[in-house]
């Protein structure tokens, strides 16, 4: 049927690069180290925000609400995948010290999601412990 190959052409990498997103993630919740750590939520990222892009292209060639809400539903699930992603890694250098870089990942996480609570609450938790890190050193 032409009208489910031309849904299977669209949907199909999208779902893909989603499925290794979250594969990428599970790996990372596993890794045994920072290197391995940081290389699998990159990856996941990585796939989530290209999911994302592949979505935005997607809706534009078709009319079709049935696709259009399957390629909504799929952006929402690739934008979650991707902010999950960057906050554990912001986690995971916040948990060794590295305030700066979990900063970082707090505000990619921001880019791919500005309104998303989690990374807000994260980024502002990491900025009060290190306003007191530096209080308790006497820096301001």
């Amino acid at each position: 049927n032409e009208e489910t190959a031309k849904r299977d052409a669209l949907l199909t990498p999208i779902e893909k690069n989603i499925d290794q997103g979250e594969t990428d993630n599970q790996r990372g919740l596993t890794a045994k180290n920072l290197t391995q750590l940081k290389a699998a939520f990159e990856g996941a990222a990585a796939r989530f925000k290209q999911a994302i892009a592949q979505c935005d292209t997607a809706s534009k060639q078709t009319k079709e609400p049935d696709l259009l809400q399957a390629m909504s539903d799929m952006s929402k699930t690739a934008t979650n995948g991707a902010v999950q992603a960057y906050l554990n890694l912001a986690n995971a250098y916040s948990s060794r010290g590295n305030y700066v870089k979990g900063t970082e990942y707090c505000n990619m996480a921001l880019a791919v999601d500005p309104n998303n609570a989690e990374a807000k609450a994260a980024r502002a938790t990491i900025s009060t412990t290190t306003s007191g890190w530096n209080k308790r050193r006497g820096r301001r």
